[in-house]
C-alpha cells in the first residue's frame, strides 16, 4: 500500500502530466536558466577584463595613427606634386617676362621640359585616391593643374608656330591663381574635419600635427 509520501509524489506527476510538463522537463528547464547565468557572467566578466587590459584603448591608438599617417602621406604627395608642377610653370613665366618680345624658338627646350613635368605631376596627383576628409581640396587641386597644364600646352604650341600672345597666357594664370585662393581653406577643412591639430602661420602656410608611435609629428 503506497505510503503518504508516494502517494504526494504521485499527485505532483499527475499534474505535471495535466500542465503538458514532465519532471525532466521541470529539471532541464532549472539547469538552463543556471546555464544562462552563467554564460552571461563569463561575458561581462570578459569584458571588464578586457577593458582593464587597456587594449580598446590601444585599439583606437593603433586605428588613430593609421589614419593619421594615411592623411600625411597624401598630403606630402599633393605638395610633391603640386610644387613641382607650380615650379616649372613659374620658371618659364620669368624668362618670358624677360623678353619684350620672346623668343620662343630658343625657349622651346625649357617649354617641353616643363610641359613633360607638369603632365607628369598632374596624371601622379590624379591616380592618387585622397582620403575623404580632402576630397574637395584634392579636386580643386586637379583644376589647378589641369589649368597649369593647358598654359604649358598653349606655349608648347605658341613656339611651334612661333605666335605667341601673352594674354592668352595671362587667362590661364589668372583664372588658376582665383582657384589657388581656394585650396588653403579647404585644407584647413580637411584637417578640422580630421580633428587634426593645427597652426595658420603669417607667410599663409599651415603646420600641422599628425600622431607617431609615442609622439606628435609636426608638418609644414
Amino acid at each position: 500500500m503506497p505510503t503518504p509520501a508516494q502517494k504526494n509524489f504521485r499527485r505532483e506527476m499527475k499534474s505535471l502530466n495535466r500542465e503538458g510538463h514532465t519532471w525532466y522537463d521541470t529539471k532541464y528547464t532549472s539547469f538552463k536558466g543556471k546555464k544562462q547565468k552563467w554564460s552571461w557572467g563569463i561575458f561581462l566578466f570578459v569584458i571588464i577584463a578586457l577593458f582593464a587590459s587597456g587594449l580598446p584603448t590601444r585599439i583606437y591608438y593603433e586605428f588613430q595613427i593609421a589614419h593619421d599617417q594615411k592623411i600625411k602621406n597624401y598630403l606630402q604627395q599633393q605638395e610633391q606634386y603640386f610644387g613641382s608642377a607650380s615650379m616649372g610653370l613659374s620658371q618659364l613665366m620669368t624668362q618670358l617676362n624677360e623678353q619684350n618680345s620672346p623668343d620662343m624658338a630658343s625657349l622651346m627646350p625649357s617649354i617641353q621640359e616643363a610641359n613633360v613635368s607638369i603632365q607628369s605631376s598632374y596624371t601622379a596627383l590624379r591616380d592618387i585616391k585622397p582620403p575623404s576628409e580632402f576630397k574637395e581640396m584634392h579636386d580643386i587641386s586637379l583644376e589647378i593643374l589641369s589649368l597649369k597644364k593647358a598654359a604649358a600646352e598653349y606655349l608648347v604650341a605658341a613656339a611651334q608656330t612661333n605666335n605667341y600672345r601673352h594674354e592668352i597666357l595671362t587667362a590661364y594664370i589668372t583664372e588658376s591663381n582665383l582657384k589657388l585662393s581656394q585650396l588653403t581653406p579647404k585644407m584647413i577643412e580637411g584637417l578640422q574635419k580630421s580633428n587634426l591639430k593645427y597652426v595658420y602661420n603669417s607667410d599663409g602656410s599651415l603646420t600641422y600635427w599628425v600622431q607617431e608611435h609615442g609622439y606628435e609629428s609636426v608638418f609644414h
